[in-house]
């Protein structure tokens, strides 16, 4: 008990968690819990820069991806009386005589 009130103010929700529904507490529960406390603190803090990181990057490829457009290989829709085949105007491909 000594060492658990002895804790910083800021983790007496950690304490009343740990203490919750038990007569007995263990210096090895109250050492892990605190550890794996401070490990997520300091993931957490470290982390919060990551997002304003990636949507960076993502701007980054995504401007990179407009550069690399171009004008898309196939020349769009064929005239309506022009064959896609031999484009020769007056037959469809289907009806085209060069196949």
């Amino acid at each position: 008990m000594l060492l658990i009130e002895s804790l910083p103010d800021e983790l007496d929700h950690r304490c009343i968690t740990l203490l919750h529904g038990k007569e007995k507490l263990f210096f090895d529960e109250v050492s892990a819990a605190l550890y794996n406390y401070e490990i997520r603190k300091k993931d957490q803090k470290e982390n919060r820069d990551v997002p304003a990181e990636a949507l960076i990057a993502r701007r980054r490829s995504q401007s990179r991806k407009k550069e690399k457009k171009g004008r898309s290989r196939s020349k769009g829709r064929p005239d309506k009386d022009e064959c896609a085949f031999c484009h020769e105007k007056g037959h469809w491909k289907k009806d085209c005589p060069k196949l």
